[in-house]
């Protein structure tokens, strides 16, 4: 039989190494690409986010802000792509002779546009200037 001291330090051995395969997971998850939100990376790993941010704060903000930037780098890659689609459908209306307004790109879009009304609006703007039309809707 056992005594309690060898069973507690193995035990102690034991949770020290899966804190550490803790640790190697995370680390792993920041070269992931795409980079994986906090609760993705968690609940994969079968832990919860608030124990992960307590155990190993800075590896899990590293996730976060990771993540973060890469939203945000594929949000302004989107509104560039859809700024340039609409502009290219702008132009092609007019040359078909329709005088390009919010509700005929709309249309000519086949869907949503990509762009907030307000964004939509001073693209349409600013492209009826180049093109030297008068700013009447």
């Amino acid at each position: 039989m056992r005594s309690i001291s060898t069973i507690s330090t193995r035990h102690a051995r034991y949770r020290k190494t899966q804190f550490e395969d803790i640790r190697h997971k995370l680390r792993a998850a920041l070269c992931e690409e795409p980079p994986p939100c906090l609760l993705a990376a968690a609940s994969r790993f079968g832990y919860a986010p608030r124990y992960l941010r307590r155990q190993f704060p800075k590896i899990c903000q590293a996730i976060v802000n990771r993540c973060a930037q890469f939203r945000k780098k594929r949000s302004l890659e989107r509104k560039k792509h859809a700024t340039t689609t609409i502009r290219r459908l702008a132009v092609d209306l007019h040359a078909k002779g329709t005088y390009p307004t919010v509700r005929q790109l709309r249309k000519a879009s086949n869907g949503p546009t990509g762009l907030e009304p307000s964004e939509l609006c001073a693209l349409l703007r600013d492209v009826k200037r180049e093109l030297g039309l008068p700013k009447s809707d």
